[in-house]
């Protein structure tokens, strides 16, 4: 387990084994991927990216492997050539595949991440594709130019702090912070639209997005933060977003000793991937009738265990250390 982790653990006794198994299952997944796409031949200049709970360190049984492939624009060689053979090769894992809807098995264009940020071609594909590679990606093949990427990302958006006090460090970058609550809010209109398309599986989706998506939002905001308190703003985003969102989201907690709202956020986050692991659990949700929203015990259970985690992360970020609680409501809200 992640030393940030097993502090946690330590500090509030809880045994955190959902999230212990995730995490080693997460690891030994990535390497069964890393493995799978050895020797693929990939323009140096682009990587294949996975996201979602597997790259969060969050896989349970039955997590899809959502990727994608990053590739530099502005390069002569263009990777869709090798798709067909990425995808061979990662189906035969066995995993659940992507999404059919979303920005998934296809091609990222690195440029257009960085240069349209911001006004009309900055579609919702280019900033869900952008954020999530910040906040949850990792790479399968070519880890260097998925760092490279990552790093002209946040450098494109420290460069657009225009207001920022003088010197390198101790400011929110609020460009960046922006778009994170932008691809929030957007998700969260999505599940909406994803909804009216297709009943089918609005049961998962929903509690998915009550926690999961929560959490990972939760986790981006608190480091996003954090830059208030540093003195070399680039470093500490490239460091910390190297980290998965849990192990973030530990070390805003552990820095200000907050373990009452640790507890509450990590035992309810142990049991929901306790639960959403079980395939039984995932049927279930997968199938409810969206009529029963309000009279299935499961459903009712989870969503009483999502209104526990907003609970913790209140207490986190609103009635914890009072500077924190200040700059949530200065750069979080207006």
């Amino acid at each position: 387990m992640h030393a940030v982790l097993a502090e946690l653990r330590h500090k509030t006794g809880l045994q955190l084994s959902n999230i212990e198994y995730a995490e080693a299952r997460s690891a030994k997944l990535l390497k069964s991927a890393r493995r799978a796409l050895k020797g693929l031949d990939l323009p140096r200049t682009s990587s294949v990216v996975t996201l979602g709970s597997l790259a969060r360190g969050e896989a349970t049984e039955g997590s899809d492997l959502d990727w994608f492939v990053l590739h530099d624009g502005l390069a002569s060689q263009e990777p869709s050539r090798v798709l067909p053979e990425i995808t061979r090769r990662l189906d035969a894992l066995g995993l659940p595949p992507p999404s059919p809807i979303g920005p998934f098995a296809q091609i990222a264009n690195a440029s257009e991440l960085v240069r349209h940020i911001g006004l009309q071609e900055d579609t919702n594909k280019n900033v869900t594709q952008r954020v999530v590679l910040l906040l949850e990606s990792r790479a399968i093949a070519n880890e260097s130019a998925h760092r490279g990427v990552q790093n002209c990302v946040l450098e494109r958006y420290l460069e657009d702090t225009i207001l920022r006090p003088k010197g390198s460090g101790r400011f929110v970058p609020q460009f960046l912070l922006n778009d994170v609550v932008r691809y929030w809010r957007t998700i969260c209109v999505d599940y909406q639209a994803k909804k009216r398309l297709n009943e089918r599986k609005w049961a998962l989706r929903n509690i998915k997005l009550r926690i999961s998506r929560k959490m990972l939002f939760a986790s981006s905001l608190a480091t996003l933060i954090e830059c208030r308190c540093e003195d070399d703003v680039l470093a500490f985003l490239t460091s910390r977003m190297a980290e998965p969102p849990l192990v973030q989201l530990g070390m805003f907690l552990l820095a200000y000793d907050n373990m009452e709202a640790a507890t509450k956020i990590f035992q309810v986050y142990d049991e929901f991937l306790r639960l959403i692991g079980t395939e039984e659990m995932r049927r279930h949700l997968e199938e409810l009738p969206f009529a029963e929203f309000d009279t299935d015990p499961r459903f009712s259970l989870l969503r009483e265990m999502s209104h526990r985690l907003q609970g913790g992360l209140e207490l986190a970020f609103f009635d914890g250390p009072a500077d924190v609680a200040a700059a949530i409501k200065r750069f979080g809200v207006f």
